[in-house]
């Protein structure tokens, strides 16, 4: 229905030249301040001029007439230069507004999510969600007041992340709608999608959000436009495309350079500017109504004049979008119109027509971040509770799957490669592909940078100021996303300067290497340097200074400092102590020291005149210990065909004869040490035993100890009879030795049994039990059980009851819906006071009274009881029947067998209460004076009780009576009167 009902619209709106046109009159004196209008024209030139004048929204060509269908929004203010365009038009008529439409309640609205909210309720959802969901949600406000004064509203966005308030690797994504403010279906979708992921963080989809993307969703961007006429309606007549200002909110963004004019901006898009501004966003979308598309920028110029050096990868993404909604609806996302798709679902934003002042424009260019305008829907507001939820099933996968865009490519952190701090703004340029501010930047706090990208390989160049530029070249992949991270090389670094020591009257030379400029200067926070170059002399110094210096360098007009580092040049007054100092030094053979060379170990002084500070001498004590390098021969046999390593060098013995080699090896010292192999290699081949060992956890031969079973063999050289040698092949079997930890978390007042044995969690903390078994080998492991008590916490229970009215629960009479709660103190299995939380509902159980003469020897049927009138009297009888619900239902049968009496005038005036009663019931309404017989009937019509009164009330006793119902027939002159009673 949604499809036929949209394409009459356009039939009769759009295309058709038949209609007839409106006239100036009709226009100037129309009653409304907003409407649409339709006028045609015949190239896209002037469909483009139009639009830089007024706010088109759609501009479908009609191959019949060869003519475009443009559809222009006219604000009263706008009629007059509208009219001297001279072009014949026709008004669109207003739709009919549709009741119910409008969810005036939080209840109401997420009840069935087939409305709209009012604006109390929006924002009533929104702090829902901030709420109940305190960890991964948090509501920001971009404008606290629109420009609304009547009614000012608020732009607010909802920030969805796991990592909200931290510092995290994740690119941040925006979603915002209906910055026109009849443009409505967006805005249901946003608050849907907020809602989904919000319940359902281990869906896949979510969860894949919400661990990789800082997720943003402003769902209404224009309140005083969708709520123009009260903040209870929405409709297209009630609804305004403008905001308050009468300003098309998509008109009104700082213009592209090459642009003439300056924008109007608006509160609300100078608020959203200011909001965006230090996001660092690296995708958004912004939603909108009228077709059913995705454009991509530009919208400023058309794909011939200006094509965006991502159109490829834009073209990619947007179309994917559309077939993940047409998996779901084949008949949603085709394009201009139903019948129509004119520029088709995916397309460039002039291609389809031009405007100035776009929020994508403004967001690719001066943001760097990469939006697309989505139009989702041909109606701009759905009249229809039924087919309003449609659009959120048809793009709950496309829209959570867009999100995720923005993690592929390829991203990473760009830090200083010698501090490791994070670089902010610096450059990431795809050369030979990046053009007018394609290119992306990394931002504080982490020096993060995101570049989504087509599948290709490219080169990329990062560069900062005051830093090397690093080029790299990556390959990605659709669907992808790859790292990396970037160091950059600063051009300066803080010079290293060695403190100087220099006797009273002197001066001392102070160096820093570098090949960049030098500046020295007198205190750390001088503006002038009183000297440049690698090296300054001081003047004559007669006490202690301290100088500072720092680099300079100048990168494209940018001056580069580092930071100053300082230098102290130490002033004596004369000869002072000795200065002793003591090492131990161990060493190879030998040892040089300031210019002595030392062979043996021992202990020795070492001079170093005026090597101290203030030019005191220094006395090394040094003791030595000098090591020898080894040099050792070992003798090895092996047989001809075998295989041997000389270090981790294999050989093969392919002949008889005798073989050297060396090897230099490193002690633990450093000393090198030669060892010389000689291998024998003979033709005797080698004598085998076999021994087979087994035991638990390890095995020691031979001072070789073995921790796995297998097969190993020990070598005894030329040991045989034969003088060849020796092989023994050892065969073990190691059974393992478990140690394992077995951990129980219990709560005070518990059980837990411990191989059998019981016991109870007395208090809290740590309980360890060592128990010690024996493997079916015959091998001892132990097994520890750790037993974490914890205090005994408040125990809740929560049930969901149907039952039945009246409901009696632990003694309760429940006679309405609601949620009950019982308290049981100390009833929990662990001690633990117990809470049951009971969410009833009730369905009525239905009570008729039937009253029934009968002559003496009559039958009546009751249901499929047969009653038979044996003697005079009244018999009240109860027959049960069950409604759909399972509820019994009640019926009374007063069956008078010969005309005993019927009730008189005081009947009426006869009340029982309490009803429900426990221990005592009172009646009032009696004849005082007159003789009341009291007779008190079960359910079946049995005597349970009777009595007699002549006061005008009295007071029965019911402690002995079971619970259940009861009649009581109160009989005097005049008067026989039935009541019943529940007993509690």
């Amino acid at each position: 229905m949604k499809k036929i009902l949209f394409v009459f619209f356009f039939f009769a709106g759009l295309i058709m030249l038949v209609p007839a046109q409106n006239t100036r009159e009709d226009l100037l004196n129309n009653e409304r301040d907003f409407l649409y209008v339709i006028t045609h024209v015949n190239t896209k030139a002037e469909v483009n001029a139009l639009s830089r004048n007024f706010s088109v929204d759609n501009c479908p060509f009609d191959e019949r007439s060869g003519q475009y269908a443009v559809r222009i929004y006219l604000g009263r203010h706008e009629y007059g230069d509208f009219l001297a365009q001279n072009l014949p038009f026709e008004i669109i008529p207003a739709a009919e507004e549709r009741p119910g439409m409008v969810a005036t309640t939080l209840t109401e609205f997420m009840t069935n999510w087939n409305q709209y909210p009012s604006y109390s309720v929006y924002e009533e959802i929104m702090q829902y969600f901030q709420t109940n969901f305190p960890d991964i949600c948090k509501i920001d406000t971009i404008l606290a007041a629109t420009p609304c004064t009547q009614r000012p509203h608020k732009l607010l966005a909802a920030h969805i992340s796991t990592t909200l308030g931290q510092p995290a690797d994740k690119p941040a994504f925006l979603y915002t709608s209906t910055m026109h403010g009849d443009e409505v279906v967006g805005y249901y979708m946003m608050i849907r999608l907020i809602d989904f992921i919000l319940n359902n963080p281990t869906d896949p989809q979510v969860q894949n959000v919400l661990q990789n993307v800082d997720l943003y969703i402003c769902p209404l961007e224009n309140p005083d436009g969708t709520y123009k006429s009260s903040n209870t309606q929405i409709s297209s007549s009630a609804s305004s495309r403008y905001n308050w200002n009468n300003v098309d909110m998509n008109r009104n963004y700082p213009y592209l350079p090459g642009v003439n004019g300056n924008a109007n901006v608006q509160p609300e898009t100078q608020a959203y500017i200011n909001f965006v501004s230090d996001k660092n966003f690296v995708m958004s979308v912004n939603f909108h109504g009228g077709a059913e598309l995705t454009n991509f920028p530009w919208d400023t110029w058309d794909s011939q004049t200006r094509t965006h050096a991502d159109d490829a990868w834009y073209r990619y993404i947007c179309q994917n979008y559309v077939d993940q909604c047409q998996a779901v609806d084949p008949t949603y996302m085709v394009g201009e119109t139903a019948y129509q798709p004119g520029c088709g679902s995916v397309t460039e934003g002039g291609d389809w027509y031009e405007i100035t002042g776009s929020r994508q424009d403004y967001m690719n260019y001066y943001q760097h971040c990469r939006e697309v305008t989505m139009e989702v829907h041909f109606d701009k507001v759905v009249t229809s509770n039924s087919e309003l939820p449609t659009y959120w099933t048809n793009s709950k996968t496309a829209l959570l799957n867009y999100v995720m865009e923005c993690t592929y490519g390829f991203r990473g952190i760009v830090t200083d490669a010698v501090t490791g701090d994070p670089i902010d703004n610096a450059k990431i340029y795809v050369r030979n592909h990046d053009t007018f501010n394609s290119e992306v930047y990394s931002h504080l706090p982490l020096g993060t940078y995101y570049r989504p990208i087509k599948a290709g390989t490219y080169t990329v160049e990062v560069s900062a100021d005051c830093y090397e530029t690093q080029t790299f070249t990556i390959t990605t992949t659709d669907g992808a996303g790859l790292r990396r991270d970037v160091q950059l090389q600063p051009l300066v670094t803080t010079p290293e300067v060695a403190d100087q020591y220099i006797t009273a009257g002197h001066t001392a030379t102070l160096t820093a290497n570098s090949n960049n400029t030098i500046n020295w200067y007198a205190s750390a926070t001088a503006t002038n340097p009183i000297a440049t170059g690698n090296s300054y002399t001081t003047p004559q110094l007669f006490e202690t200074t301290t100088y500072y210096v720092e680099e300079v360098a100048t990168d494209n007009g940018t001056t580069c400092v580092s930071e100053r580092s300082s230098a102290t040049v130490y002033v004596t007054e004369g000869v002072h102590d000795t200065v002793h100092g003591y090492a131990t030094v161990d060493a190879c053979d030998r040892y040089i020291i300031n210019g002595q060379t030392l062979t043996s170990s021992g202990c020795y002084l070492i001079f170093f005149p005026y090597a101290g500070q203030n030019y005191a001498d220094s006395l090394l004590h040094l003791t030595l210990n000098l090591h020898s390098s080894v040099e050792v021969t070992v003798q090895q046999s092996y047989v001809v065909g075998e295989t041997y390593y000389i270090g981790t060098t294999q050989y093969h013995a392919t002949e008889e004869g005798t073989f050297n080699y060396d090897l230099s090896l490193q002690s633990q010292y450093g000393c090198d040490s030669l060892v010389h192999y000689v291998v024998h290699v003979s033709t005797i081949p080698p004598t085998y035993s076999d021994l087979s060992l087994s035991d638990c956890g390890s095995i020691t031969y031979e001072d070789e100890t073995y921790y796995n079973s297998g097969d190993y063999n020990v070598v005894y050289p030329s040991a045989a009879a034969n003088h060849g040698d020796s092989i023994l092949r050892l065969h073990l079997t190691i059974y393992p030795v478990y140690d394992v930890n077995i951990e129980t978390n219990v709560v005070q007042g518990e059980f837990y049994y411990i191989e059998g044995e019981e016991h109870v969690a007395n208090s809290t903390g740590v309980f360890i039990y060592d128990r010690m078994h024996q493997t079916v080998n015959g091998c001892d492991s132990a097994v520890h059980y750790v037993v974490n008590v914890s205090p005994a916490a408040h125990v809740f229970a929560e049930m969901y009851l149907d039952g039945c009215t009246p409901f009696v629960y632990e003694g309760e009479v429940l006679m309405m819906d609601g949620d009950y709660t019982f308290f049981y103190p100390s009833a929990a299995h662990n001690g633990a006071d117990s809470t049951l939380l009971i969410h009833l509902t009730l369905h009525p159980s239905y009570e008729l009274t039937e009253h029934v003469s009968l002559a003496i020897g009559e039958h009546y049927m009751l249901g499929d009881y047969d009653f038979y009138s044996e003697q005079v009297g009244i018999y009240p009888m109860d027959k049960l029947f069950e409604t759909e619900y399972g509820c019994d239902s009640l019926v009374h049968y007063i069956i008078n067998v010969g005309n005993v009496g019927v009730e008189g005038e005081s009947a009426s005036q006869v009340s029982v209460y309490p009803n429900p009663s426990t221990d005592v019931c009172h009646v009032t309404g009696l004849i005082a004076g007159q003789q009341t017989e009291m007779r008190l009937y079960n359910a079946f019509g049995m005597l349970v009780w009777a009595g007699e009164t002549a006061e005008s009330s009295v007071e029965i006793r019911m402690e002995g009576i079971p619970s259940g119902v009861y009649y009581l027939r109160l009989k005097g002159e005049g008067m026989d009167v039935f009541r019943k009673i529940i007993k509690k």
